[in-house]
């Protein structure tokens, strides 16, 4: 008995350098149990929250100086083949940051 595992599409295909990106991974043969599912993006783990036999929805992790690669599924120890789309890139300019801030309000005495 063999058992394969297909990737069809990974949405969004870009998402923050800090992470923190909700990523849907759609495809064919996974696993319904969370312990079971492993994916990185780019070679950065992104951690499962909900998983069905047709779809995965992970949060990336933070790059670690990769600015893209190709998404890679692990289902009990076997790896998923792509069928579609199934790149993700770490954008720069997808990444929030703080430039400057304004004092509107003191309150106390100090």
């Amino acid at each position: 008995m063999t058992y394969s595992v297909k990737l069809q599409s990974v949405t969004p295909s870009a998402g923050s350098i800090a992470g923190g990106t909700q990523v849907t991974l759609t495809g064919d043969g996974f696993s319904n149990r969370l312990g079971d599912i492993d994916v990185e993006l780019g070679g950065v783990p992104c951690r499962a929250i909900a998983t069905n036999f047709s779809y995965i929805l992970c949060v990336s992790g933070a790059s670690t100086g990769a600015s893209s690669g190709s998404a890679t599924l692990n289902v009990r120890g076997v790896a998923a083949t792509c069928d579609g789309t199934c790149t993700y890139a770490y954008d720069d300019a997808m990444t929030p940051r703080l430039d400057s801030a304004n004092v509107t309000n003191v309150t106390g005495t100090e």
